[in-house]
């Protein structure tokens, strides 16, 4: 399904019907490293919501996105799966622009961490550049 504007109406009707057998080879190693063999035949409202991100993070990254933009991607996600998910769009995709609350998880993984408070840019810096301070002003203001 996450393919769906790069073929036309009648072999995305069969794909839906009975999915092609080069595309269940290709999302197998996704949904192996997403931890999500098995479940490609399940309706995604019957998955948990930690399922259910990392099933959007599997179709963006099946799309082969040279740029993929994310709100809060693995809030549902346990924190070991985080880092694999994080690991995986990391590797998959060009440039990744990510909005994240959990702070620690995103100083871990990203080389440049951007601070917004009250919709304006607070901070714009390299991971190595943010500070305590910078991050207890952010977080201590309404």
């Amino acid at each position: 399904m996450g393919r769906l504007d790069q073929h036309c109406v009648f072999y995305n009707a069969l794909t839906l019907i009975r999915p092609q057998k080069r595309e269940r080879e290709e999302i197998a190693p996704l949904l192996d490293a997403l931890d999500l063999t098995g479940k490609q035949n399940e309706r995604i409202s019957d998955l948990s919501g930690g399922q259910q991100q990392r099933v959007a993070v599997g179709r963006a990254l099946y799309r082969k996105a040279k740029i993929i933009l994310g709100d809060e991607p693995v809030s549902a996600i346990d924190p070991q799966q985080s880092d694999t998910v994080l690991n995986l769009l990391k590797q998959h995709a060009g440039t990744l622009v990510l909005a994240m609350h959990d702070v620690e998880l995103a100083l871990r993984h990203f080389d440049r961490v951007v601070g917004l408070r009250n919709g304006r840019i607070a901070y714009n810096l390299p991971r190595d550049q943010v500070t305590d301070n910078h991050l207890s002003e952010l977080f201590s203001r309404a």
